[in-house]
């Protein structure tokens, strides 16, 4: 009863450390997509400013305008897929993990069997011994009276 227990906490045991993981890394690779969304903004309103002052000296800087406006949204595309492709790979590498922890349970109860058989075997190898040495005590005792008949024949 104890040992299912056992195996019951180490099952939830690293069922949160695979969620705790899964957890960590999401909320790391939210920071890492906001931090670069942020410079990606900084970036997109300093090209702005700048191109605002072009635009009045001359209109034809529009269509460079709107070139760099593609650009920037080609770069935050980029950057999503990035993002994406970090996350499913971290993914995957939690499920390796979890693939992994559940082995190693099942060997840990494997071993947990065989100590169960082994120390059943033990009991019985003590239980022999005992009884042989029970054996022996008594052969010693008829092998001294038969000692001793045949030194008082002797006499």
């Amino acid at each position: 009863m104890a040992d299912n227990r056992t195996l019951h906490v180490v099952k939830e045991f690293g069922s949160l450390i695979n969620s705790g993981l899964i957890v960590i890394a999401a909320c790391g690779l939210v920071y890492k997509w906001g931090a670069d969304t942020n410079e990606v903004g900084r970036r997109i309103d300093a090209n702005a400013e700048a191109i605002a002052k072009f635009v009045i000296e001359d209109g034809r800087r529009w269509d460079g305008h709107a070139q760099l406006h593609k650009d920037r949204m080609g770069e935050i595309r980029e950057k999503d897929g990035a993002v994406a492709v970090r996350l499913a790979s971290i993914e995957q590498n939690a499920e390796a993990d979890g693939r992994k922890i559940d082995n190693a349970v099942y060997r840990v109860t494997v071993l947990e069997q065989n100590r169960v058989g082994d120390s059943a075997a033990i009991r019985e190898v003590q239980k022999s011994v005992t009884e042989l040495a029970g054996d022996m005590k008594v052969v010693r005792e008829l092998l001294q009276r038969q000692s001793n008949d045949q030194a008082k024949e002797t006499r």
